[in-house]
């Protein structure tokens, strides 16, 4: 039988990795039917955790989520002020994310991509179509680059000169989520901030460079 000390973080790989891959646990005689229902339920009020309601105080050093809707962030407690793309779209797969909440995030992230290439206060370079490493529960702002919640001071030398490029990707896999889940195929011509949402998937990926002969 599973540990009742088993970490959190394993606990949720586990059901991810059935979710994703399609094995039946209890079939392939992996974990009994006890040991996935602890895990499932420990998933599940890890999740319950990780979610930022409308108007709630994550730290007494932010304002309130002011974003509309709720937000996933990466652990619970006072911790993590903002909705990180990357440890949300890892979430998706265990299908406890409803409908709404995914549509809320997914527009959210939308409507902070880099609409024009620009340059930070500290020489680093934001993409156009670049996806926040996070976003700000306070005032919506997109933070492009790890390491800071200071919009101004954002991208230095100590984490890159340009932001992540798994961001975009995650991007991509929160729109394929939500619209192979719910059939709103409509929805991929919904217009955020002046784009339609399949042209900023498009805009997205083609930010990371690649070689041209393999795509690597």
């Amino acid at each position: 039988m599973v540990s009742k000390k088993f970490n959190l973080v394993s606990s949720l790989l586990f059901v991810l990795l059935f979710a994703a891959s399609g094995i039946n646990a209890q079939d392939s005689k992996l974990l009994d039917k006890e040991d996935m229902a602890f895990l499932r339920e420990l998933t599940k009020a890890v999740l319950d955790s990780s979610r930022i309601l409308p108007g709630q105080i994550i730290s007494k050093d932010f304002g309130p989520n002011n974003t509309g809707g709720i937000l996933i962030r990466p652990g619970g407690r006072d911790a993590y002020p903002s909705f990180w793309i990357r440890d949300y779209a890892m979430s998706l797969e265990s299908g406890m994310v409803n409908r709404m909440e995914q549509l809320h995030m997914l527009q959210l992230t939308a409507a902070t991509q880099c609409d024009q290439t620009w340059i930070t206060r500290n020489g680093s370079m934001v993409p156009l179509g670049a996806i926040a490493d996070h976003i700000r529960i306070d005032d919506g702002q997109p933070i492009y680059f790890p390491g800071s919640y200071d919009v101004a001071e954002q991208g230095n030398k100590q984490y890159g000169m340009t932001p992540p490029y798994d961001d975009q990707f995650f991007f991509i896999h929160m729109a394929y989520y939500y619209i192979h889940n719910t059939a709103d195929t409509k929805y991929l011509r919904q217009v955020i901030n002046g784009m339609r949402l399949i042209d900023r998937l498009e805009t997205a990926f083609r930010v990371p460079p690649s070689h041209k002969d393999n795509h690597i």
